[in-house]
């Protein structure tokens, strides 16, 4: 582990920390504390991880807390592959649930990470029907206003 020092480094304990989050969820409280420590701006180890994180735990009502964190605290460069996993409405729901409490630019940063450009979500939802677009546009309606 090369990057524990420099412009670009994480913090002490990131792998440890993020190694038994990925063995057991009885770790998740630990994962929320360090989290609530990054600094997006001079960290993206987490980036990976929640990928890693989306890959062995999914989208449930067990995950969603730690995975929301975690997806608060990726840096814009970030590209976590969880659209297909929040095609399920029920994940989708899951994850507006935890939204409703963020201010609009995290809204906006975490739905740019999971499907890139506003522009694509708002396509989505167009396309959408049901509790689908209904989930999809209040997604769209926590964000910050298009400027004209």
């Amino acid at each position: 582990y090369l990057d524990t020092e420099g412009e670009k480094n994480c913090m002490p304990g990131s792998y440890a920390t993020f190694g038994l989050a990925l063995a057991d969820a009885q770790y998740f409280p630990l994962l929320l504390t360090y989290m609530a420590a990054v600094d997006e701006e001079h960290q993206s180890v987490q980036d990976s991880f929640t990928s890693a994180l989306v890959a062995r735990y999914g989208v449930t009502a067990s995950s969603i807390g730690a995975l929301a964190t975690c997806l608060r605290h990726c840096s814009d460069n970030a590209k976590v592959k969880l659209a297909p996993a929040l095609e399920d409405e029920a994940s989708l729901a899951l994850l507006c649930g935890q939204m409703q409490q963020w201010e609009s630019h995290t809204v906006e940063h975490v739905a740019c990470i999971i499907w890139g450009k506003r522009a694509k979500l708002a396509a989505l939802a167009r396309k959408a029907s049901g509790d689908r677009k209904a989930l999809l546009e209040q997604l769209l309606g926590l964000m910050r206003p298009t400027p004209r």
